[in-house]
C-alpha cells in the first residue's frame, strides 16, 4: 500500500525471516501492511497472527471462506481516484452472517492452535471476526484514548450496520481506514478529522464509520475499496442495507478544507440518488401497507 523499501532495507535479517513467515501464513502480499501488524506486536510471530486472526478474545474466529461476496459496490464518481479506470469493487456485507452460523467451532488457542494457522489458512480467503461490533468498539475506545476523543461520532456497530443505518436514514456513509504507523496519520487525525468543520458537518450530514486497518472488516475494506495509501476516506452512497455506491476516495494527507470540499462536492452530486431511494422506500413502505389493508 505503499512504498516500503527504505523500511524493509532497515530490517534485522530476523524481522525480515518474520515478516516473510507473516507474509506467507496471512496470505498477505502487502509488505507495508505486514509491517504494522509486525510492529504493533513487538515483531512477536505468534502474538500478531493472534491478533490478525481474531484470536485475542474467544469471540473471534477465523470463518473459511471460499468465494467473494456478490455486493457490488460501483464506482459511479469520474473524478474518484483509482488506477483501475471504471473497474468494480464488491464489498463483504451480505452475506456475512451466513459465514458467521457457518463457524461452529472454536479456534484453538495458544501455541499448539497457532500450529494449525497454515493449514486453516490453505482453505479460506481472509479471516472474518465473529464479532465485528466488538473490534469497533475497542477501535474507538483505543482512538479515544491514544489519539484524540474530538473526532465525527464514530457509528459504533460494525461496518455492515453503519450501511445499514446510512441506508435506512439515507445518509451517505463516511468511512475512514485508520493506520496507526503511517507517518501522517497523527497529524490527519489531530488536525484535519478533529476540526470543527469537519466534526460538524459530518455529524450532521453523515454516518461516519472508522476502523483499524488490521482489523478483519477493516482490512477487507481495505482491498475491496483499494486504498494505496493512507489516510484513507471514502464517501459511500448505501442503495440498499447491502450495497453500496462509491462516491469518492480521497487518499493520502489533504488539509481540512480540502477534505470539507471534496466530501460536499460528492453529497451535492449524488443528493439525487439518496432522495431517489428515500422514494423508493417510501413507496414499499406505502405499498405494504396498502396490501394489508392498512393495518
Amino acid at each position: 500500500m505503499s512504498d516500503t523499501g527504505g523500511s524493509i532495507l532497515q530490517l534485522s535479517e530476523s524481522q525480515r525471516e518474520t515478516l516473510q513467515s507473516f507474509q506467507e501464513i496471512a496470505s498477505i502480499s502487502d509488505e507495508y501492511l505486514c509491517m504494522q501488524i509486525l510492529q504493533q506486536n513487538s515483531w512477536d510471530l505468534n502474538l500478531a497472527l493472534s491478533q490478525f486472526m481474531g484470536q485475542g478474545n474467544e469471540e473471534a474466529v477465523p470463518v473459511p471462506s471460499s468465494r467473494s461476496d456478490g455486493n457490488v459496490v460501483r464506482r459511479a464518481n469520474r473524478n474518484v481516484d483509482t488506477s483501475s479506470g471504471s473497474q468494480r469493487a464488491t464489498l463483504s456485507v451480505a452475506n456475512q452472517a451466513e459465514r458467521e452460523r457457518a463457524a461452529t467451532d472454536a479456534a484453538p488457542n495458544g501455541l499448539f492452535g497457532l500450529l494449525f494457522i497454515p493449514i486453516r489458512w490453505l482453505f479460506q480467503a481472509r479471516p472474518i471476526s465473529l464479532n465485528p461490533n466488538q473490534d469497533t468498539e475497542r477501535f474507538i475506545d483505543d482512538y479515544n484514548m491514544r489519539v484524540s476523543p474530538t473526532h465525527p461520532n464514530f457509528h459504533s456497530g460494525s461496518y455492515q450496520s453503519a450501511v445499514a443505518t446510512a441506508f435506512e436514514r439515507s445518509k451517505f456513509l463516511l468511512v475512514y481506514l485508520h493506520s496507526p504507523l503511517h507517518e501522517d496519520t497523527p497529524r490527519f487525525c489531530r488536525g484535519v478529522l478533529s476540526a470543527p468543520g469537519v466534526v460538524n458537518y459530518s455529524n450532521e450530514n453523515l454516518i461516519t464509520w472508522a476502523g483499524r486497518v488490521w482489523d478483519p472488516e477493516a482490512y477487507g475494506l481495505s482491498t475491496q475499496l483499494r486504498a494505496t495509501t493512507f489516510p484513507f476516506v471514502a464517501l459511500l452512497v448505501c442503495q440498499s442495507s447491502r450495497s453500496v455506491q462509491i462516491a469518492d476516495r480521497i487518499q493520502g494527507y489533504v488539509e481540512e478544507n480540502v477534505l470539507l470540499e471534496r466530501i460536499q462536492n460528492s453529497v451535492n452530486a449524488f443528493n439525487s440518488v439518496i432522495n431517489q431511494n428515500q422514494l423508493e422506500q417510501q413507496r414499499r413502505y406505502n405499498n405494504f401497507f396498502e396490501f394489508h389493508g392498512g393495518l
